[in-house]
C-alpha cells in the first residue's frame, strides 16, 4: 500500500526544504486541488514543480469527489463542530490579533465549504463572496489557514490510500491537533524523531532525488516500515518497561539502516543534512486510556533514547522521544 503525505494548510506547495524531505520518505506528496489533475493550475508553478508533476511525484486530490460541504460527507458535522470550537478558542483568537487587523484576503474554493458554515462565517465577518473569482470565497487569512488545517486532518483519515497530513507550520499543527479545552482533550502519545533523517541539501537537483528514490525504493520502504512498526508498537504498550523495550529494539534495528542509507546517499553524491519528524499516535492500550500513568500512580512524563550515527563522516547524535500529548480525537492516527 502506498504511504502518501497530504500537505496543509495551503494549496500552494511548501518551500523546497520540506518538499525534499517529503519526496524522499513518502511515496507521493499530495494536496487538495479544486479540479482533480487540473489542480496544478492553482499552485505556484516553476521548473521543479513541472518536473515533479511530469514524474508523478505530486498528486492533486480532487475536492469535487469528496463531497465536502454536503451531508453525504460522513465527517461533515464533526469537522464543522471542531472547526467552530477552535475558531472560538483563546489560542486562535490571540493568533488573529485585534479585529481592526483582520484582512479578508485568502481564497477558499466554494466546493470546500457548506452553505451553512459560510453563512456562519459571513455573520462573524470572517468570510465573504468573491466578486472577482466566481468559484472562490474570500476568508480572513488566519481563518482560512485554520480551516484548511482541520479539513486536511479529516480528509486524510478517509482516503483510500494510506495518507497522513504533513506541514511545515508548527503554529497550525498545534491549532489543528491541540485540544482547545480540557473537556475536548483526547490523550495521545507524541513521538519526536530528532535528527535521524538524512535530508538532501537545497543544491541537490530534484531529478537526483527522484532517481535515488526509484533505485533504492526497497531500502527506503524498509526504513519507513520500521518507523511505522515502532509507532504501532508504542501505541499499544501497557507499561513503562514495554515502552523501554520497544525503544531499545527500535534503536537496534534502525541504526544499521541509517548507516546503510547514509552509504547509499554518499554513493549517489547526494549531500544531506539531518531532519526530524513528529508523529501523534492514538493510544490503543486500555490501561493508558484509563489512567495515563505508569506504575505507582505517577503521571507519565516521557521517555527518550539517544541514537548515534554518522552522516557524511560526521558523528550525529539523534534522539527519539515519546511523550504525553493531549489532543482532539479524530479518525485514525495522524503524523
Amino acid at each position: 500500500m502506498e504511504r502518501n503525505i497530504l500537505y496543509y494548510p495551503t494549496i500552494s506547495l511548501p518551500p523546497s526544504g520540506w518538499l525534499r524531505q517529503a519526496l524522499l520518505y513518502w511515496e507521493k506528496v499530495t494536496f487538495l486541488a479544486p479540479q482533480g489533475t487540473a489542480g496544478f493550475s492553482f499552485i505556484d508553478r516553476n521548473d521543479d514543480i513541472e518536473y515533479l508533476e511530469k514524474e508523478g511525484e505530486l498528486e492533486p486530490i480532487g475536492i469535487a469527489s469528496l463531497g465536502i460541504g454536503s451531508q453525504r460527507w460522513e465527517h461533515q458535522q464533526a469537522f464543522e463542530e471542531e472547526f467552530k470550537d477552535i475558531l472560538d478558542s483563546g489560542g486562535f483568537r490571540h493568533s488573529q490579533g485585534p479585529r481592526s487587523n483582520w484582512r479578508l484576503t485568502s481564497r477558499v474554493h466554494k466546493d470546500l465549504v457548506s452553505p451553512q458554515l459560510f453563512a456562519f462565517l459571513a455573520e462573524l465577518r470572517l468570510a465573504e463572496i468573491s466578486h472577482n473569482f466566481q468559484e472562490w470565497l474570500i476568508f480572513e487569512e488566519k481563518t482560512a489557514l485554520l480551516y484548511m488545517s482541520i479539513l486536511v486532518k479529516y480528509v486524510s483519515a478517509r482516503g483510500m490510500k494510506e495518507t497522513v497530513p504533513g506541514t511545515d507550520s508548527p503554529e497550525y499543527e498545534k491549532l489543528a491537533y491541540g485540544a482547545s479545552s480540557a473537556e475536548s482533550a483526547f490523550h495521545c502519545l507524541v513521538i519526536h524523531f530528532n535528527d535521524i533523517f538524512p535530508i538532501p541539501r537545497s543544491n541537490i537537483p530534484f531529478a537526483n532525488i527522484v532517481a535515488f528514490k526509484r533505485k533504492r525504493r526497497a531500502e527506503l520502504h524498509k526504513f519507513r516500515q520500521q518507523i511505522g512498526t515502532f509507532q504501532k508498537e508504542i501505541s499499544g504498550v501497557d507499561d513503562l518497561e514495554q515502552m523501554k523495550k520497544h525503544m531499545a529494539d527500535f534503536k537496534g534495528t534502525v541504526t544499521p539502516l541509517l548507516v546503510e542509507l547514509n552509504a547509499m546517499l554518499q554513493e549517489a553524491n547526494i549531500l544531506c543534512f539531518t531532519g526530524s519528524l513528529k508523529g501523534l499516535i492514538d493510544v490503543k492500550s486500555q490501561n493508558l486510556r484509563k489512567l495515563y500513568t505508569f506504575g505507582d500512580n505517577k503521571p507519565f512524563e516521557g521517555e527518550e533514547i539517544p541514537m548515534e550515527w554518522q552522516l557524511s563522516g560526521l558523528n550525529i547524535w539523534g534522539l527519539v522521544q515519546v511523550g504525553h500529548n493531549p489532543s482532539t480525537r479524530i479518525p485514525g492516527d495522524q503524523h
